[in-house]
This record gives structure tokens, sequence and C-alpha cells, in this order.
């Protein structure tokens, strides 16, 4: 028996596929808001969670990215979201290594984080992974690199909060 039983409707877009309601073999669905996802998280996820706040897993992430941007470029934060040089796409790759080493979040879900391919978010993983020092970043315990992004906060080094860049005021 099949896991998931649904309909989809070809060339249509994805709101109108439904699932089948748990022991149902009939779609279902409703209207209106539909409640967020729960998961369960082992205890390295969870800490890295509240590391990041309110902001949850994309929170957990910019805690993890602040971290690498400074261990792969000490004096200075790199933006990885928007810069796209050989150093930004290593400090993205070693982000999905954490968050996946940590059982944070899939590497499809770090890929969407930075708008990039997760395809080639997996082959930078690869490259990383081949890496002795990359190898050894991934490797850090979690709670140094807690402590390590704690510390760099209070230094007063950038969140990297993503935000919509605001449109210049009219006159």
């Amino acid at each position: 028996m099949p896991q998931w039983i649904g309909t989809a409707i070809r060339g249509r877009s994805s709101l109108s596929a439904s699932a089948a309601r748990p022991a149902s073999r009939w779609p279902g669905g409703s209207v209106g808001p539909q409640p967020t996802m729960a998961k369960a998280v082992d205890a390295a996820a969870a800490m890295l969670i509240a590391a990041g706040g309110s902001y949850g897993i994309e929170g957990a992430l910019e805690v993890l990215e602040t971290w690498v941007s400074a261990k792969i470029q000490p004096g200075s934060m790199v933006n990885l979201h928007s810069a796209s040089s050989a150093l930004t796409a290593r400090g993205r790759a070693l982000v999905a290594c954490l968050a996946v080493a940590h059982r944070l979040c899939s590497a499809a879900s770090v890929a969407r984080y930075f708008c990039r391919a997760k395809a080639t978010l997996s082959e930078q993983m690869t490259a990383c992974r081949a890496r002795l020092g990359d190898r050894h970043i991934v490797e850090t315990p979690i709670r140094r690199i807690l402590e390590e992004a704690a510390a760099l906060q209070a230094m007063g080094c950038p969140a990297n909060r993503r935000r919509v860049p605001s449109l210049p005021d009219r006159e």
C-alpha cells in the first residue's frame, strides 16, 4: 500500500493537488491557512533552533551562516546570500553540511534558504567533505559553534538577517 494517495491535475499548479486523509483513499483538504508542520528534532538541532530565536530553522541557519562566515574569512563577514564567488559557494556548502550533520534540515532546505539550486549545493557539499580543513569545520561540536557564534554576536558581528531591500523614498 503506498504511503501517499492523492490526486493531481496535470499541467496545473500544486494548489490543485490534494493528499488523502489518513486511513482514507479520498483526497481531502480545507480552505484557509494550514497549520505549520512540526518535526521531531534531536538535541543538537534543538540547541541550534533555540539559538536562532523565534525564527525557527531559518534562525538556526543564520547562526550557522554567521559562524561559518567567520571561519572561512576571519576578520570580515562574508555575505553568503548575495556574493557569488568560490569562497561564498564553499561557505554555503559548509552551512549545508553542518545543517545536515546536526539533523537541522535537509540540503534542499538549505538550498532554498540561500536561493540556490540543490544539485549545485550538493556538489559543493561533496567537495567540502573531501577537504581536510572543511571536514574539521563540519566536525566541530555544536556547543562550540553556539559559544563562538554568541561571542561573534557580542562583538557586534551582523546576524545576517535577510531582509527585502527597501525601495528608495520618492520625493
